[in-house]
């Protein structure tokens, strides 16, 4: 049985498959569409690039069980689902693995045709249309000194468990299972005199120290604010921006493309490099 939640912006987790409240009835959340961008020609149309606009899905959800019990779940499901307006913040979705931002934007209310059962209509809007799947890789740091195999190993959950990579002469690799360029989070742990990771051939610096206590973080998604591409986290939580502090001749935002990517750096530092996986529609499991 697939699993399927809805966790509010203040972090309010519903399970929308229990037994009773509530649950889903039925949804269409397998459902994209992409337009095309056309110029007129003699014959037909030229399609000049494919685009997706926001996403709406429909759900009807169940609750059952005495009024009272129904009563209280409903006011709490519909609290976090508003208050999402209120704090201006997407929640989250989630079928499975995947995930996408959301508002439940609205919402109808009805006694169903059997006692002690409550129908609940939603429409969700998906402003960004794309269900994300995660895949995270983390590499320890390396003593300076020579390390014997036996003694460091890098842990990665590429492929669903913990797997190690021994620090010898082999450079670790990420394995991406998707059909598209991914974007990606990379996260270094001071300390750093400068932060250069070379992922697939394609090198990712920034010229900007790291101490202790400190993390600089790039991140491509485009849907973020212009100064969260690239930041230093101070030891007190302060954000300071760094994207000026980029490698001018290496595209600093470049996607990583699915496949096998050797990772090559220093490794002087922790780095912590997390993959998002676009799917038009959420990837139905096969266990």
């Amino acid at each position: 049985m697939s699993q399927i939640t809805y966790t509010s912006s203040a972090g309010e987790t519903f399970d929308l498959m229990a037994f009773r409240l509530p649950r889903i009835m039925s949804a269409n959340f397998h459902t994209f569409a992409w337009k095309p961008d056309t110029t007129a020609r003699q014959y037909g149309e030229k399609v000049t690039r494919w685009r997706k606009e926001a996403l709406t899905l429909t759900a009807s959800i169940l609750f059952a069980g005495k009024p009272e019990v129904r009563k209280k779940a409903l006011n709490a499901f519909h609290a976090a689902i508003d208050g999402d307006f209120f704090r201006g913040e997407a929640g989250t979705l989630t079928w499975d693995g995947s995930y996408i931002k959301a508002f439940v934007q609205s919402s109808s209310t009805y006694p169903d045709d059997t006692p002690n059962r409550t129908i609940n209509e939603i429409e969700i809007y998906c402003p960004y249309p794309f269900w994300v799947q995660e895949q995270r890789l983390e590499i320890e740091p390396v003593e300076s000194s020579v390390v014997r195999e036996t003694d460091k190993q890098y842990t990665s959950t590429a492929y669903g468990y913990p797997y190690s990579y021994a620090t010898s002469s082999v450079m670790p690799k990420l394995v991406i299972d998707h059909y598209a360029d991914c974007d990606f989070r990379l996260e270094a742990f001071g300390v750093a005199s400068d932060v250069a990771v070379m992922i697939g051939g394609h090198t990712y610096s920034v010229d900007h120290s790291v101490s202790d206590g400190e993390k600089l973080v790039i991140d491509s998604r485009q849907d973020l604010p212009a100064d969260r591409h690239c930041y230093l986290v101070g030891t007190d939580g302060s954000i300071t921006n760094c994207f000026d502090d980029r490698d001018p001749e290496s595209y600093l935002l470049q996607k990583i493309k699915p496949g096998a990517n050797t990772i090559s750096y220093t490794r002087a530092y922790k780095i912590i490099l997390t993959i998002y996986k676009e799917r038009s529609e959420p990837a139905w499991t096969t266990s």
